[in-house]
C-alpha cells in the first residue's frame, strides 16, 4: 500500500521544526497554529502529539533526531508540519525526506502561507510529502484524519493540495472556515511551562483576538488567505471568549505577567473599534490580577480616543507597520495611510506612556539609494528603534498582489522557495551586501535592547499596580539613562548606515569596503554592547554616567 493512503490509528503528531537561517531573535512563544489544530484533533478525539524544535531553539539535525525517536516510538497516523513562513520550508522537507527513509509509511502533511500559495513548488519539491492542507487548517485536518482513520479516500477532502495518480498535482477547492471564532477549541498550550519556566527572561504568552485583516497590503498574503474560501477578511472573538481563555491561563500559571496578542489588527474597523475597546475596558476592570498587552495596530488607527482606551486596558507596547518613508512606495504598497500618521501615532503613544516598536522596509524593488538614506534619517527622527527596519529586505511571497506585479513585469528571479527581485538601483543590492556582512554585532545589540525595555516595561506597570512611589522614581531614573542609551545607540547605527551608503555609491570592491567597516563596527558598538549588558545585570545603576 502506498504511503499516505494507510488506514491509520487516531495518533496524530504535529511538528515545527527550526527555520533554515539563523537569527538573533529567537523564538519566544507558542505556536498558535499547533495549538489550534491540536485541540480541533483533540476535541475530535484523535490523540495528538505536539513536537515544537523550533520553540525549544533545537538545532536542526538534533530536532530531526528527536521528531524521528518520537514517530518511531508512537507510530502516529499522520504527522503534520506547519510552516510559519518560506524559510521554514528545506529544513521541513528535509525532516520529511528523514522519516521516510527511516521507513515511516504514514501520511504526512504540511500547511501554511507558503505551502497554501504555492502547493506545487512544495510537492513538487518534497516527494515524500503527501498533501498540502490550505488556509486555515482546523476543519481540513480533522477531515483529513477522519478519512484515513476509516480507509476512505483522503484525495477528495475538500481544501487539500495533493499527487494524483498519474502524478500531476491537484487542489481541491477549500471549503469556507467556521465564522463564529468563539466556536473553536482554545489553542493547546502543551508548551506553556516551557516558554514560562526555560525561558523565562525572554518567553511570551501569545493570544489571537482575532484572525485576518480587512486591509490589503500588497507585500502581504493575509487578504488573500481568507478571501479565497470565502470567509469574512477580519474576524473577531467576542472579548468574553479571550478573557476567558485568559482566566483559564492564570488558573494554570498565576505567574504569566504578560499577554501577546498576535491579531494583525488588534482594534477592529472604525464601525465596532469604540465598541471593542470599551468592552475591554469592562473585562480588565472585572477581573482581580493585572496584566499587561502587547499588540499590534496600523498607525491610521490610533487616535487620542484610542491610545487613551489601549493605556487603560493595559496594553504597554504596540508594533506599528510604517514601512516605508517614502510616499510614491506607500502607495505601491498599497498602505493607505500617509507619512504623517507615523508621526502622530508614536506621539500619541508615547504621551500615553505606550512603547512602540516600529516595522519598516528599507530594501524595496523600487528604491534608490538616495530615497533609503532619506528614509534612515527619517525614520531615526522619529527616536524609535531603526536597526531591524534597516535591515529589511522585501520578500517576494507568493500569494501577494506585489509578488504577481514583480512577475509580470519579470521582475522575480530565483526559484522556489528562494524568489527575489530586480532592482531598481543596482547600488541597493552592494549596500544589502555590506551591511548583511556586519550585521552580526548591531542585530544582537537590538536583541538585548528590547530585552531591557520589556524589563523595563514590566516593573513600571507593576509599580503602577502596587503605587509605589519610590519605587517609581528609581525605575523612572532607569528609564531615563537606558533611553539615553538607546538614542546613543541609533545614532551610530544610522552613522554605520551612512558609511555603508557611501561605500555602495563608489567603485570600493565589496572585499575592500569590509575592511574599512569592520573597524567601524568594532568601535562603535562594543562599547554600547558592554552598557547594554550592565543593563541587563543586577545593576542598573551603572549607567548613571550615561
Amino acid at each position: 500500500m502506498a504511503s499516505g493512503d494507510l488506514h491509520v490509528s487516531s495518533v496524530v503528531a504535529l511538528a515545527k521544526v527550526p527555520r533554515g537561517v539563523g537569527t538573533y531573535f529567537r523564538e519566544n512563544s507558542e505556536s498558535l497554529a499547533l495549538g489550534y489544530l491540536a485541540s480541533a484533533l483533540r476535541r475530535a478525539g484523535h490523540d495528538t502529539i505536539v513536537f515544537d524544535g523550533a520553540l525549544r531553539g533545537l538545532p536542526l539535525d538534533q530536532a530531526q533526531r528527536e521528531l524521528l525517536t518520537l514517530v518511531e516510538n508512537k507510530i502516529p497516523g499522520l504527522v503534520g508540519f506547519t510552516i510559519a513562513d518560506a524559510t521554514y520550508l528545506e529544513p521541513t522537507f528535509s525532516s520529511i525526506q528523514l522519516l521516510r527513509g527511516a521507513g515511516y509509511a504514514g501520511h504526512i502533511t504540511i500547511g501554511g502561507h507558503a505551502p497554501t500559495f504555492n502547493y506545487l513548488g512544495t510537492l513538487t519539491m518534497s516527494p515524500g510529502l503527501d498533501s498540502v492542507v490550505r488556509f486555515e487548517g482546523e476543519r481540513t485536518l480533522v477531515e483529513l484524519v477522519r478519512r484515513l482513520g476509516r480507509g476512505e479516500g483522503w484525495r477528495s477532502c475538500p481544501g487539500i493540495a495533493y499527487r494524483a495518480s498519474d502524478g500531476a498535482v491537484q487542489a481541491n477547492p477549500p471549503e469556507c472556515p467556521e465564522q463564529d471564532l468563539d466556536s473553536y477549541a482554545w489553542p493547546a498550550r502543551d508548551y506553556l511551562p516551557y516558554v514560562l519556566d526555560e525561558l523565562r527572561d525572554i518567553g511570551i504568552v501569545a493570544m489571537a483576538g482575532s484572525r485576518g485583516c480587512y486591509q490589503n497590503c500588497g507585500f502581504c498574503s493575509i487578504r488573500r488567505f481568507y478571501d479565497i474560501p470565502g470567509c469574512a477578511p477580519w474576524r473577531q472573538r467576542s472579548v468574553g471568549d479571550i478573557f476567558a481563555e485568559i482566566d483559564s491561563l492564570m488558573a494554570q500559571r498565576p505567574d504569566i505577567r504578560e499577554i501577546v496578542f498576535v491579531d494583525d489588527i488588534f482594534t477592529g474597523p472604525a464601525g465596532i473599534r469604540k465598541r471593542r475597546l470599551a468592552q475591554f475596558e469592562d473585562a480588565v476592570a472585572a477581573y482581580p490580577w493585572k496584566l499587561m498587552f502587547s499588540i499590534s495596530e496600523r498607525v491610521d488607527n490610533i487616535d487620542e480616543e484610542t491610545a487613551a482606551s489601549l493605556r487603560r486596558i493595559g496594553v504597554r507596547q504596540v508594533l506599528l507597520g510604517l514601512e516605508s518613508g517614502d510616499p510614491e512606495i506607500l502607495k505601491t504598497m498599497n498602505k493607505h495611510i500617509d507619512i504623517n500618521d507615523h508621526r502622530r501615532a508614536i506621539d500619541l503613544l508615547r504621551k500615553n506612556g505606550i512603547d512602540n516598536a516600529c516595522a519598516f522596509i528599507t530594501f524595496t524593488p523600487w528604491s534608490t539609494l538616495e530615497q533609503i538614506r532619506h528614509d534612515a534619517h527619517y525614520f531615526h527622527d522619529l527616536g524609535i528603534n531603526v536597526i531591524q527596519g534597516l535591515f529589511n529586505r522585501f520578500q517576494v511571497y507568493d500569494g501577494t498582489p506585489i509578488a504577481d506585479e514583480l512577475r509580470r513585469e519579470g521582475r522575480v528571479v530565483g526559484e522556489f522557495p528562494h524568489f527575489d527581485f530586480v532592482s531598481s538601483d543596482p547600488r541597493c543590492d552592494k549596500a544589502y551586501a555590506l551591511l548583511c556582512r556586519h550585521c552580526g554585532v548591531v542585530l544582537e545589540l537590538a536583541y538585548k535592547l528590547k530585552r531591557v525595555e520589556r524589563e523595563l516595561r514590566f516593573a513600571s506597570f507593576e509599580a503602577e499596580s502596587t503605587g509605589g512611589a519610590a519605587a517609581s522614581r528609581e525605575i523612572g531614573e532607569t528609564a531615563s539613562a537606558y533611553w539615553s542609551c538607546h538614542r546613543g545607540v541609533m545614532r551610530d547605527v544610522v552613522k554605520l548606515f551612512d558609511a555603508i551608503l557611501d561605500l555602495a555609491d563608489t567603485d570600493t570592491t565589496i572585499e575592500d569596503s569590509e575592511r574599512t567597516l569592520s573597524r567601524q563596527v568594532q568601535s562603535l558598538f562594543d562599547p554600547w554592547m558592554d552598557i547594554v549588558c550592565c543593563f541587563l545585570g543586577s545593576n542598573s545603576r551603572y549607567l548613571s554616567a550615561v
